[in-house]
């Protein structure tokens, strides 16, 4: 996989992860969360002390396998009422989430790209997740409205050919999205009968999905329409799909997983159910 990244220097990243911080205090402070206030004065301190390590003799127990970013911890990733150390890098930004899909497309899937030039579809990018594939992929990243997309428009009525793609990675998209069973029909529809797709979420594995009676994030990002559970796997099957759960427990040992502060985390695996339309 490419890791040949623009790297901004040292301290203008950490510069931008401070003001990051602050950004996000001001927001709670205006809310009057004192929780959010609480947690951002945790991840200030993590940060200076990451940065005393970094100018003193940094060691080297974490890596961000997007990036190449190298340090002793990852920076903690919060809002006004959770808190999560060594998650996200100082660097790139990125979360154990974009780790994990980096090392599982380059470690699990290097045959199938090994094969033939691949067609791939980011859907919902991030300025980093073009570096998740090999170089030699033809790339397209798709969404409503970011100006990350090469292509703007909606999942629900996408403008690509059926079966355009060999593979399509869809984070943090459906949840969004009012009508996911039609766009969940249309992830089955861009799908190449042997392409896959690797689609996550945030998951109550333990409850059926929540649907909200309005769109809904506090402290987050654009509307939430539900909150999805157990019963995900069967809503794609109903779209046409096989599932896979994947565990990043069972897919990486235990030291691979401490290099790059993958967490405990489950997604899903999907290829086209033969002789689904």
């Amino acid at each position: 996989m490419n890791r040949a990244l623009a790297k901004p220097r040292v301290l203008h990243a950490y510069a931008e992860r401070a003001a990051s911080i602050a950004e996000a205090m001001a927001r709670y402070a205006i809310k009057g969360r004192v929780d959010g206030l609480r947690n951002g004065g945790r991840a200030l301190a993590g940060l200076g002390r990451e940065l005393a390590d970094r100018l003193g003799a940094p060691s080297a127990e974490r890596i961000c396998n997007v990036c190449g970013w190298r340090g002793s911890v990852f920076a903690p990733r919060y809002y006004y009422d959770s808190y999560r150390e060594d998650v996200r890098c100082y660097q790139c930004g990125c979360t154990d989430r974009c780790r994990l899909t980096a090392l599982y497309l380059e470690q699990c899937q290097a045959g199938f790209f090994e094969e033939k030039k691949r067609k791939v579809l980011d859907i919902g990018p991030l300025w980093y997740t073009r570096h998740f594939f090999p170089d030699q992929v033809d790339y397209v990243s798709f969404d409503l409205s970011s100006p990350v997309a090469m292509v703007q428009g909606d999942l629900c009525k996408a403008p690509f050919l059926s079966g355009a793609f060999d593979m399509w990675l869809c984070f943090h998209v459906l949840d969004h999205i009012p009508d996911d069973a039609r766009a969940m029909r249309e992830l089955r529809r861009l799908l190449s009968p042997t392409g896959f797709g690797l689609l996550d979420h945030v998951i109550d594995w333990s409850a059926p999905t929540v649907e909200y009676n309005e769109a809904r994030r506090v402290g987050g990002v654009g509307p939430l329409r539900r909150r999805y559970g157990r019963d995900l796997p069967d809503r794609l099957r109903a779209a046409g799909f096989t599932v896979d759960v994947l565990d990043s427990e069972e897919l990486f040992d235990e030291a691979t997983r401490r290099l790059h502060a993958i967490h405990p985390r489950r997604f899903l695996l999907c290829r086209p159910e033969t002789g689904a339309s």
